[in-house]
């Protein structure tokens, strides 16, 4: 890329970030250099956000006009989200799914498997949206990309919000907390710090909820972000007894849709509180025209009382899934494995399996006893099979998307307090280690 155009292009990225899309039209609009895909999918982007539909998809469809794999990938990326905008899913999971055919570099496929996975939690794909974030968590983790790598805590987000609708709440606070404190000093904190604001207040814990909203706030940046925080900052306050309602309405109608869905549903609530069944009524039916059942879904824990009331009016209402604790599930004997909650973590294997077992069998322990327990080194080795269990550890943090599964406290490691630990064992324990994880580690060494 020429240096012009590549000087333009962080001028418009920068213009992006802090969400002034009218000054990125009007700097497309008096440059001299002929556009490039790059600045065509940015134009296509304002346009779109700015509610130039027609304009946005002429844009894209230049963006579009290129041979070059990422250029087109990343295009393709832009036009899934427009058309998500927009409520097309079907064609928006068809665009995304081109994107990753074509994208090769690291941080375009990360984003495009981060706004995949959230398309899938949209449409209540539970299954779709936490393997895609697994899939996202595997790129991050063997990235050389900075950028790349900086999406840790969207997935951590996401995956938050999975735990939330499937009942694992101990899990999703863990989630939260990661991604807070794996976050950047950017907008994405922001982000994080609303997740975490969320899974509060749907789990009772409103003056928790409203400090961490205040802090999303703080690193917000302008546009529909800003409204999205004050948003959720508006539904913790009617959740605490504030009567905030005709704010609420005066930002619904740009409200992002997830949002207005929600929104929508504590209206409901608010009115049923004061009697009013017509207006509760309506909000209720508003909220499910929207077409976005996960927030729905992800409302029910709070809202027991309105959605059994709108049962018995005769709207299709969900009860919100039973909780369950955190469970990994190791597999010995055979091939390795770890299972969270019944699904297998794809990325663990022998030597994570042999972590958890010793921690389970037996008792906390430093890195150095675990590194004993499991490889058979030699004296001389012995700090590099530590530096392993230490690697392990991080491993099982990454891809459980939890700090809380091993614990590191005074110099030994220990399992969650929260989680609970079963294996094919059927409660042998002892020199089973290393009958076991002998001829494993010797065939990874």
């Amino acid at each position: 890329m020429a240096s012009a155009e590549k000087a333009l292009s962080w001028r418009l990225y920068a213009l992006v970030q802090e969400g002034r899309l009218q000054a990125v039209l009007d700097l497309l609009g008096g440059v001299d250099l002929p556009l490039s895909s790059d600045h065509h999918r940015q134009r296509a982007y304002a346009l779109h956000v700015l509610g130039h539909r027609e304009a946005a998809h002429a844009a894209i469809g230049a963006a579009l006009d290129t041979d070059h794999p990422d250029l087109k990938g990343t295009a393709y990326g832009e036009l899934a989200v427009m058309l998500m905008r927009e409520g097309d899913f079907q064609g928006g999971l068809r665009a995304y799914h081109q994107s990753l055919a074509l994208l090769r570099h690291d941080r375009g496929r990360v984003q495009t498997l981060y706004n995949l996975a959230w398309t899938y939690l949209r449409r209540t794909e539970l299954d779709l949206a936490r393997d895609t974030c697994g899939e996202g968590l595997r790129l991050v983790s063997r990235s050389a990309d900075p950028l790349a790598r900086q999406q840790r805590p969207g997935f951590a987000g996401l995956l938050t919000h999975h735990a939330r609708v499937t009942g694992q709440w101990d899990l999703a606070l863990e989630r939260a907390q990661q991604a807070v404190d794996c976050s950047p000093a950017d907008r994405s904190r922001g982000a994080a710090f609303r997740a975490l604001a969320t899974t509060l207040r749907l789990s009772g814990e409103l003056d928790g909820a409203r400090e961490a909203q205040l802090r999303a706030l703080d690193w917000t940046s302008e546009g529909r972000e800003a409204l999205t925080d004050r948003l959720h900052l508006m539904l913790i306050q009617l959740a605490q007894g504030e009567d905030v309602r005709s704010g609420l309405q005066v930002i619904l109608p740009d409200a992002h849709p997830v949002d207005a869905a929600r929104a929508q549903l504590q209206l409901a609530r608010w009115s049923l509180l004061e009697g009013d069944h017509c207006a509760a009524l309506g909000s209720l039916r508003a909220a499910l025209a929207a077409d976005e059942p996960f927030a729905v879904l992800d409302e029910a824990p709070a809202l027991a009382g309105l959605y059994a009331w709108g049962q018995e009016a005769g709207l299709d209402l969900p009860a919100p899934a039973p909780g369950q604790t955190p469970r990994l599930h190791l597999t010995v004997r055979g091939q390795p494995q770890v299972a969270l909650n019944g699904a297998v973590l794809e990325d663990l294997g022998a030597v994570h399996v042999g972590l958890l077992l010793s921690l389970h069998l037996e008792g906390p322990a430093t890195p150095a006893t675990l590194a004993g327990a499991l490889f058979d080194l030699a004296p001389e080795e012995r700090a590099r099979g530590t530096q392993r269990i230490k690697r392990a550890a991080q491993a099982v943090r990454l891809f459980t998307c939890s700090d809380g599964a091993v614990v590191l406290e005074g110099g030994l490691y220990r399992l969650g307090a929260a989680w609970r630990v079963t294996s094919d064992l059927n409660g042998g324990h002892g020199p089973v280690l290393m009958e076991l994880y002998g001829p494993w580690i010797a065939t990874l060494q």
